[in-house]
């Protein structure tokens, strides 16, 4: 087992180098951490380069290891929801992680994740938004519905910048459509 210190200057290190683009030194630094020294949030920085790298299988098994060490890590359920989403293959087990990552907030509806060296919130809102679009493009559009309705009520007036996606894809849902012609893409997590 590594000390501490240095499973952060590994982690350190491979943020710095996401930063800079530097995707296959990333993956480096963050592989080079022993895998009873990784925990939830390098696993998940890990999985994030793995995405952006486009190797989509590996950022799975990396965020199935973020939801095993930390079962509360509301964003780790969030990006499996879009890498599903993306691999295609598995966009039936979508609505599934978004719904999870929007029951891992409990008091506030925003959380930031500054300590994984993120520079992003996550919003209750954007977790039952994407439920709702990924079960309309998996065809349920009754379920998809009753979320993005959830996504309206959370967002409110907190000046949520996503409200044209929700307006867009509930007027969709309201008329029924069977279109999958839908400006609104996913609310994005980077």
């Amino acid at each position: 087992m590594e000390s501490p210190a240095k499973v952060l200057e590994k982690w350190s290190a491979g943020v710095e180098a996401f930063k800079g683009r530097d995707h296959r030194k990333a993956i480096s630094s963050l592989q080079s951490i022993s895998p009873e020294s990784h925990t939830a949030k390098t696993m998940f920085c890990e999985a994030v380069v793995h995405r952006a790298s486009g190797n989509l299988e590996s950022a799975a098994r990396c965020l199935e290891s973020v939801m095993e060490k930390d079962p509360h890590l509301a964003v780790g359920y969030f990006l499996m929801g879009i890498v599903c989403l993306e691999l295609k293959a598995r966009k039936a087990d979508a609505p599934y992680y978004f719904e999870q990552a929007s029951h891992k907030f409990t008091v506030r509806n925003e959380v930031g994740y500054a300590t994984l060296g993120l520079r992003f919130k996550l919003h209750r809102a954007s977790c039952e938004y994407n439920c709702a679009h990924a079960l309309w493009l998996n065809g349920q559009g009754g379920n998809a519905l009753l979320w993005v309705q959830a996504a309206r009520k959370t967002a409110g007036a907190a000046g949520f910048q996503y409200m044209s996606k929700i307006d867009e894809l509930e007027s969709i849902l309201t008329k029924k459509e069977k279109s999958t012609d839908c400006d609104s893409a996913l609310i994005p997590l980077l």
